[in-house]
C-alpha cells in the first residue's frame, strides 16, 4: 500500500501514524524533510499536487467594471490572510489614491456545517476591519459555498488571484493548495504567500511575506505588461508539466516499485 499525505506538520504526535505507513506520497521536499527529521525511515516519494487542464480560458466581461480586480475563494479560517489584502488594498488607495480609487476584491467565503463557528468568527472580524480601513466601495464578501465552474468563471472574470496564507509558528504545516491550481488553470497572475503550502510553487508564483510586498506585487503586475506575461507563463509551464495525466503516472510507477 501506498498512503498519500497531503499536509505534513511537525507536531511529534503525527508521528505515531506517519511511522506506521510503509510507503508514502507527499507533495515538496520540505515535507519529506520533516518526516525524515522527526526519524521516519520510510520510503517516501514526493510528487507535485496534480493540476486541472482548464479547456476555455477566455476572458469573460469584466462584470466588476474596473481593470484592477483581484479574487480569492476558499473556507474563512484565519489563516487564509484574507485580513493581509485588506491592509494591501488600503496601502494602494493611500499610495496610489486616483489610480486604484476602483481597486476592487471579490472574496468567496465558502461554509462549512462542520466549522460554522469559526466561519462566523473570521466573517464579522473582517467585516470590522472593512469598516476601520472604509473599504466599502472595494471589497465584498460572499459567504456560499460555489462550484468549481463557478469559481472558474470569477477568475476569468478576475485580473489576479490571491492566495495570501499566513503560518501559525505553533503549526506549522507543509503541503500543497489544491486551490491555488484551479487558479493557476485559467490563465492569469496568481499571486501566493511565502507559508509552506507554497513551497513546490516556489519560483512558479510571487511570494510576498506581508502586505506591503503583497501590495507592491499587485501593482507591478497591473503596471508591467511584460512582468505580468513572465507570470503566466511560469504557470501555464508548470501546470502543463503537472497536468494529472502526468501526475497519475508518477503515482502509477510508485505503486508498481511497492509491489515488487
Amino acid at each position: 500500500y501506498v498512503v498519500t499525505m497531503h499536509s505534513i506538520y511537525e507536531h511529534l504526535d503525527k508521528t505515531i501514524c506517519t511511522s506506521a505507513a510503509k510507503n508514502i506520497v507527499v507533495h515538496s521536499e520540505e515535507a519529506k524533510n520533516c518526516l525524515i527529521k522527526h526519524g521516519n525511515n520510510n520510503n517516501i516519494y514526493v510528487i507535485h499536487h496534480g493540476c486541472v487542464i482548464q479547456t476555455n480560458t477566455q476572458e469573460l466581461w469584466n462584470i466588476f467594471q474596473t481593470p484592477y480586480a483581484l479574487v480569492q475563494f476558499g473556507f474563512g479560517f484565519f489563516y487564509k490572510g484574507v485580513d493581509k489584502v485588506l491592509d494591501a488594498i488600503h496601502y494602494l488607495k493611500k499610495q496610489h489614491p486616483i489610480k486604484y480609487k476602483d481597486i476592487f476584491y471579490c472574496y468567496l467565503c465558502s461554509d462549512n456545517i462542520h466549522t460554522n463557528i469559526v466561519h462566523a468568527q473570521y466573517y464579522d472580524f473582517l467585516m470590522e476591519k472593512i469598516d476601520c480601513l472604509n473599504l466599502h466601495d472595494n471589497v465584498v464578501i460572499i459567504k456560499k459555498f460555489q462550484t468549481e465552474q463557478t469559481i472558474n468563471n470569477y477568475l476569468r472574470t478576475a485580473k489576479i488571484a490571491l492566495f495570501p496564507y499566513v503560518s501559525d509558528p505553533n503549526n506549522l504545516v507543509y503541503g500543497a493548495s489544491g486551490a491555488i491550481r484551479v487558479a493557476m488553470s485559467n490563465n492569469i497572475p496568481v499571486i501566493a504567500s511565502d507559508t509552506h503550502m507554497f513551497d513546490d510553487l516556489n519560483k512558479v508564483v510571487p511570494r510576498p511575506s506581508n502586505y506591503v510586498e503583497l501590495a507592491n506585487e499587485i501593482d507591478e503586475i497591473f503596471s508591467n505588461e511584460e512582468y505580468k506575461k513572465s507570470i503566466i507563463n511560469k504557470i501555464n509551464k508548470y501546470v502543463n508539466e503537472h497536468n494529472w495525466d502526468i501526475t497519475a503516472d508518477k503515482y502509477l510507477k510508485i505503486y508498481s516499485i511497492s509491489e515488487e
